[in-house]
């Protein structure tokens, strides 16, 4: 199902042409990726890193470690926008990462 929040292509758009964007997620990878290519996410995001690749889940740090390396981003420089308090918010912060809490 396609089932993106009204206006989220317009701010993916905006996004991208100040920030390099990447998806974290603790999905499975077949459903993930289906996910991103039926919402036509593809294109706004340079990495999509899934828990099942990496071998571990958000909020592990190693996840987090992975995808700045995977970014070749620093910490300091990093926002994690999320929608799970425990995985992605905690996760993020406990790693020393910014986070959003959406």
């Amino acid at each position: 199902k396609k089932n993106l929040f009204e206006g989220s292509e317009k701010v993916l758009a905006y996004l991208q042409q100040k920030y390099t964007l990447h998806i974290i997620s603790n999905g499975f990878k077949e459903t993930t990726l289906t996910k991103m290519e039926t919402c036509k996410l593809n294109p706004y995001f340079s990495n999509v890193i899934i828990s099942e690749d990496v071998g571990v889940n958000k909020p592990d740090s190693a996840i987090f470690e992975y995808a700045l390396n995977k970014a070749g981003a620093q910490k300091h420089e990093s926002i994690m926008i999320g929608d799970s308090l425990e995985a992605d918010i905690r996760g993020a912060q406990s790693f020393g990462i910014k986070a959003i809490f959406f």
